[in-house]
């Protein structure tokens, strides 16, 4: 039963896909920009005006619910760690450095918050370790940073998930999460907010595999990258908000790879020169599939989204984006 949903749930990704032609920079080597087709039969129109991208895709192969492949997100969820599982309590930052110290390699563990506490440096998972923090009940739980360090750093093949609840706050001065190459860091619901890197990527610096499955990255502050810096990794957003951060190129997220954000929302992030909401760079294609995308700001490209990447947008909103040029989207030369 469980692979005849995953299969139906491939099906269903499959678009139909109109492949416009965006000239926005005056050079033959641009980028595709594949916009979904409207349904015709329903009379939709295609709306392209200003700064703004109406889309409205027909799919095929809906035959599965919401329900359902919310139980399929949650059981990859769960298949993810093994069954064998360590959990422990920890209520000050002495005691959760300690819990990731005595983790074992390759075995998940899960680490219960019982109380929000203040951060005294940053702590690295590394060796292979499997760490799941969540909140201890119902509350959530809120860590601090008091330094101008990460909260995190994620090293040597480590894992770190971050459950509902459970909130990172860089309190102005830095803090955040550092993902290394061949690491895998999840976001599940929880918030990375406040945080201020003085580098690359305010909330998360990624060079690794981070999945965002809802929550929020919000109020961070980071050259290239203001919430997110995707430098050699793999990005998937799924849900979830970023929102107000700010960098200078790419104010919500910067990425020199592919990535894929389905029904996100990134909105209010302003880069100081190209990329208010996403800045996509180098090779691959990106995917954009039901997001909204509004009130981002660049002060000179890409208000919304600036792209030198081919990327394809299916159903989802682009409006009320501002900058010098390509208030919406700015395609700029392949690689550029």
């Amino acid at each position: 039963m469980k692979k005849s949903k995953i299969e139906k749930l491939v099906q269903r990704k499959k678009i139909c896909s109109l492949l416009i032609a965006v000239v926005l920079v005056s050079n033959t080597n641009l980028p595709m920009l594949a916009l979904a087709q409207p349904d015709q039969e329903q009379g939709e129109d295609k709306l392209l005006q200003k700064n703004d991208f109406i889309i409205d895709a027909k799919l095929e192969d809906q035959d599965m619910d919401e329900q359902e492949e919310k139980e399929i997100d949650k059981e990859l969820i769960e298949e993810s760690h093994s069954t064998t599982r360590t959990t422990v309590n920890a209520g000050s930052y002495a005691q959760l450095q300690n819990a990731i110290d005595s983790a074992l390699p390759g075995e998940p563990t899960v680490i219960n918050l019982t109380s929000s506490f203040n951060f005294n440096g940053t702590i690295t998972i590394t060796d292979g370790k499997d760490i799941i923090i969540q909140p201890n009940g119902a509350m959530g739980r809120t860590l601090t940073q008091l330094q101008n360090v990460r909260h995190f750093q994620i090293r040597k093949i480590a894992s770190l998930t971050l459950e509902e609840g459970v909130t990172l706050d860089g309190n102005h001065l830095a803090g955040g999460v550092s993902v290394g190459s061949g690491t895998n860091f999840t976001m599940n619901g929880s918030s990375i907010v406040n945080n201020n890197s003085r580098s690359a990527g305010g909330a998360v610096n990624s060079s690794g595999h981070f999945i965002m499955n809802g929550g929020s990255i919000s109020d961070n502050v980071g050259t290239n990258g203001g919430g997110v810096n995707n430098q050699y990794g793999n990005f998937t957003m799924n849900g979830g908000t970023i929102s107000y951060n700010r960098g200078t190129n790419g104010g919500g997220i910067y990425t020199q790879r592919s990535i894929s954000i389905t029904e996100g929302i990134i909105y209010d992030n302003t880069a100081t020169t190209n990329g208010g909401g996403v800045y996509l760079i180098s090779s691959g294609t990106s995917t954009l599939r039901d997001v909204t995308i509004s009130n981002n700001t660049a002060v000179r490209n890409g208000g919304g989204i600036f792209t030198s990447v081919n990327l394809t947008v299916t159903e989802g909103t682009i409006h009320d984006n501002a900058a010098t040029s390509g208030g919406g989207i700015f395609a700029a030369p392949l690689g550029a």
